[in-house]
């Protein structure tokens, strides 16, 4: 399989072109909506045969679909909307599907990835995407490969972008998940009551419009997952804690009751809950082999790079305790340090964090309030900063905590920072490394630095 940023398209026996860097020669020119004049008129230039969006076709991924044979009727394909928690569910839901005889590809931020049936141990194929959701062009040709590979469920993460960008035209869920709702993305919509319509769009008028009776799980503990569960005409299942589980994580583990039994699961944090019986209903849809069942399956899961990962260090023969994670959200850092906060019975509460450049910078002071109010140790370092200076990011993040005289440590050099931490913390104490989680370049300015927060980690306990 391969992630084809490119694809070959052929229309009435001509190649399609759509962007300026493909190289096409005699090309049959696709001109998308939206495109700003200087774009049209490059694309103009390169041939008198043009194709308008919305003119001579709907929209350019139900296009796509189409020239691919529509490849999501014959695939099983479900979907897991949030604004956080969406890597971890996708993961649990192939994870499932898998563990119960299904080929899966799964597709999401950490890439594309092919499984195959009963073997979770490893993926069989593996490629970065660039996007969380890829375009149009990407994700049919991905589903199309799919179909040729003979897979059974493609389990993709479904981001904001995608919806108002239209990269999931074309495409028909036969299940979807509605995790929850925070701030994140303002940067790109504006707007949180316009990113909240973006993110309801899809489950009131893209699911419906594309497939009738898609299967709908909503977290009705979320604010506008109840909205959903009270605007959604179509049948649904709800996710309501006290009522259809309870839980206790008072450890790092998560121990959940479910229909009259106990599970303990290798994860961190009340949230997850919400993570694993999502993925527990949508996988039940295609295995029917019952939610204890997938609970049972879970007590194996191995957990995802980056999310909530426990790391159990030795720094100068004293034991250190970090957990790596993604979370760059307000809501995210909240959920992660409470969590953490309820589970230590002794010792101080770490987070070494910073927030990303060229994105959303009203989380900024945001995230340094939570990260003071609820940890006992603050350290704002470098995260992603690339085209702003870091340190200027800094400055926001810190400026409440000036204003109200928090006490913080400010180290720029994420290195640094994570010395730092490593050095000043005791042995019962346990820091929570946030807003990186997987990734494995730092980006900074043009620069692409390698920089994974896991291994980071180990080399300084070397």
């Amino acid at each position: 399989m391969k992630v084809e940023k490119f694809p070959l398209l052929k229309f009435k026996g001509l190649t399609l072109q759509w962007d300026l860097r493909q190289k096409v020669t005699d090309p049959l020119v696709v001109l998308r909506k939206d495109l700003s004049s200087e774009v049209l008129q490059e694309l103009k230039s390169l041939s008198k045969d043009f194709l308008e969006e919305e003119k001579d076709f709907l929209s350019w991924g139900s296009f796509v679909s189409e020239l691919y044979g529509h490849p999501s009727q014959t695939l099983k394909v479900l979907a897991v909307c949030g604004t956080n928690g969406k890597t971890t569910t996708a993961a649990l839901l192939r994870f499932l599907l898998v563990a119960n005889g299904k080929k899966v590809l799964e597709l999401g931020t950490l890439g594309a990835q092919l499984w195959d049936a009963f073997n979770n141990s490893s993926p069989k194929w593996s490629e970065v995407t660039g996007f969380t959701s890829p375009e149009a062009h990407t994700l049919q040709s991905l589903m199309h490969q799919a179909v040729e590979e003979g897979v059974d469920a493609f389990v993709m993460e479904v981001t904001s972008h995608s919806v108002a960008l239209g990269r999931i035209a074309g495409v028909e869920f036969d299940g979807a998940a509605f995790l929850n709702f925070s701030q994140d993305h303002l940067d790109f919509h504006k707007t949180l009551e316009e990113y909240k319509k973006v993110k309801k769009s899809f489950f009131l008028n893209f699911l419906p419009a594309q497939k009738k009776n898609a299967f709908v799980v909503l977290n009705s503990n979320d604010a506008v997952g109840k909205e959903l569960a009270q605007e959604l005409k179509s049948p649904f299942l709800s996710l309501e804690r006290n009522k259809n589980y309870s839980i206790d994580d008072s450890s790092l583990e998560l121990t959940l009751q479910y229909a009259g039994n106990t599970f303990q699961l290798p994860v961190v944090g009340a949230f997850q809950s919400e993570n694993i019986l999502a993925a527990c209903y949508l996988a039940d849809q295609l295995t029917k082999c019952g939610v204890s069942k997938h609970l049972k399956d879970l007590q194996k899961f191995p957990g995802v790079p980056g999310r909530m990962e426990i790391l159990r260090l030795k720094f100068k023969n004293e034991s250190r305790k970090m957990i790596v994670d993604f979370a760059h959200t307000p809501d995210a850092l909240e959920k992660n340090l409470s969590t953490l906060k309820k589970s230590m019975k002794r010792g101080r509460l770490w987070v070494l964090f910073g927030c990303g450049g060229d994105r959303d910078p009203f989380k900024r002071p945001q995230m340094g309030e939570i990260a003071a109010q609820l940890a006992d140790f603050v350290i704002v370092t470098s995260d992603n900063a690339r085209s702003e200076d870091p340190d200027k990011i800094i400055d926001q993040i810190v400026k409440p905590l000036i204003e109200q005289k928090r006490s913080f440590v400010r180290i720029t050099d994420r290195k640094n920072a994570m010395k730092y931490c490593l050095e000043n913390m005791k042995e019962e104490d346990v820091c929570l490394v946030a807003g990186r989680g997987h990734e494995e370049f730092q980006l900074i300015g043009t620069q692409k630095i390698p920089f994974k927060d896991s291994e980071v980690l180990k080399s300084l306990c070397c």
